[in-house]
């Protein structure tokens, strides 16, 4: 099955994205650690569904707390060239 085009990402949803890079599939809490703790659980969270709602990450809901893997490869979004960002790969 092939990868959905890219979207447009906000430097925010990147650093997310980079977190699931770097760890694999994680939690709400894993990210926010790899992030440093700087955000809010809730804000990062929020980032994560952002980046559901737009097929950057998968959502497993079948355990708890979610899983969030990413569905985007960092070269599909290095590819895309557009959006804040992309140039911090």
């Amino acid at each position: 099955m092939s990868r959905p085009t890219p979207p447009s990402l906000t430097a925010a949803e990147l650093s997310a994205l980079k977190a699931l890079w770097a760890l694999g599939p994680s939690t709400v809490a894993e990210v926010r650690r790899y992030l440093g703790d700087v955000s809010a659980y809730t804000t990062v969270m929020t980032l994560l569904s952002r980046l559901a709602q737009k097929n950057a990450v998968v959502v497993d809901r079948a355990r708890e707390p979610f899983l969030y893997t990413a569905n985007v490869s960092r070269d599909q979004v290095q590819g895309a060239g557009a959006g804040a960002g992309h140039n911090r790969l």
